[in-house]
């Protein structure tokens, strides 16, 4: 028999599926991530989660699922329980400091930056160095209507010598 293929919104809602409402173990089923997968497989169950039409590529979805040779087996339809998905809720920031949180403030910070002198030192770890100098705006030379060569407009025609 094929492995099974499961359809939902995340990878997450995936797995959990697979694991939980089918008692799955990893690898004895597939996850289906892109339209392509549906199109191209014959005789394999495809899952439904509810929460599929989310999806990001839903359109794509849907036609590639009108289009399969798949047994369609739509979770919500048939009445399997289905766990709702946990919220998501964002990981801790750490900053990387032992102990974590403790960090220094603006003038402590600024402090650290100074060297003994009383110069402030460039991230990089040297003076800054001067911004360049401005180039002068490029002049253009245009064809002299008397004489027909190319010269500077502020320049005198040097045929009218």
């Amino acid at each position: 028999m094929k492995q099974p293929y499961i359809l939902a919104r995340t990878m997450k809602e995936a797995h959990g599926f697979a694991r939980e409402t089918l008692g799955l173990q990893y690898g004895s089923y597939r996850i289906v991530n892109s339209p392509s997968t549906i199109k191209s497989v014959r005789g394999a169950e495809l899952y439904l989660v509810p929460g599929y039409q989310n999806r990001f590529d839903r359109f794509a979805m849907k036609g590639a699922i009108r289009w399969t040779r798949m047994t369609v087996i739509d979770v919500a339809v048939q009445g399997l329980p289905v766990a709702e998905p946990e919220p998501v809720e964002p990981e801790p920031v750490t900053d990387g400091l032992e102990p974590a949180g403790v960090q220094i403030t603006i003038d402590e910070m600024l402090a650290l930056n100074q060297t003994s002198n009383g110069d402030n030192m460039v991230a990089e770890g040297g003076p800054a160095e001067p911004e360049p100098e401005a180039k002068p705006k490029a002049k253009r030379r245009s064809r002299c209507k008397e004489c027909g060569l190319l010269h500077f407009k502020d320049e005198p025609c040097p045929e009218a010598d």
